[in-house]
């Protein structure tokens, strides 16, 4: 029935490597073997066995996707997050913990980020919306709106050893405080979420609200994640 639903957790990817393609009429989602998709043995890897580790990477490469390693934040929080780099005019920021988020359809910087682009409140590059998220709050407090302002980004995330960064375009970026970041360990440090606007090869650059804008380049529109093996293939828009 279309009025059942759900959400895959982490402990139900963990098992697979997940090819995910957005594009066309007919998105899918292919479940591969484990670190099918892994091009190296290291000690992240925690799942699968010899004979597939690698096999579907040079499809993958062959397709124009690009590997990047994977982090993990321990419990509570349980979330892979990859370094991201992020650039406004000639500014450029060290690495940002980037929290991978399949389930949202745009980032959000919280202010540190912002101000390590040299962006704080007062800059014209820091725009005001409209729009809210409804961000978790502390607990007991429940959820409560959060204001959201935005600003232009390119974002490049962190590629596998000796292969450089992996350039995703010019993204139009909310900011916001949400009290999620403190409660993963994040609050006082650069920290984002990496929603699918980023993941699926989508830039996006103008006001529009959350997410809104367009770009000229084209999307992507494919992704793989490796819980276990600790890897995120992506596809740099063209």
């Amino acid at each position: 029935p279309t009025s059942v639903g759900g959400l895959l957790g982490l402990d139900f990817l963990s098992r697979y490597d997940v090819f995910v393609n957005f594009q066309g009429t007919d998105p899918h989602a292919v479940f591969l073997p484990p670190l099918s998709t892994c091009t190296s043995d290291d000690a992240t890897a925690t799942l699968g066995t010899g004979g597939q580790r690698g096999r579907a990477a040079e499809a993958l490469s062959s397709a124009g996707l690009k590997e990047a390693p994977l982090f993990f934040l321990p419990p509570p929080a349980g979330l892979y997050f990859c370094k991201v780099q992020l650039q406004s005019g000639d500014t450029k920021t060290g690495a940002v913990s980037a929290i991978i988020d399949m389930g949202s359809t745009f980032t959000i910087l919280n202010p540190q980020a912002a101000e390590a682009l040299g962006i704080s409140d007062g800059s014209p590059l820091l725009r005001n919306t409209d729009a809210v998220v409804s961000g978790a709050a502390m607990p007991g407090q429940g959820y409560v709106p959060v204001r959201v302002r935005e600003l232009d980004a390119r974002i490049r995330i962190g590629g596998m050893a000796g292969k450089g960064a992996i350039d995703m375009g010019l993204h139009t970026c909310a900011v916001a405080d949400l009290a999620a970041f403190s409660q993963l360990g994040l609050g006082s440090a650069p920290a984002m979420i990496l929603g699918l606007d980023v993941l699926a090869g989508q830039p996006r650059k103008g006001s529009g609200g959350v997410g809104g804008g367009g770009g000229s380049s084209k999307s992507s529109g494919k992704l793989v994640l490796s819980a276990g093996g600790r890897r995120l293939w992506v596809c740099p828009p063209t």
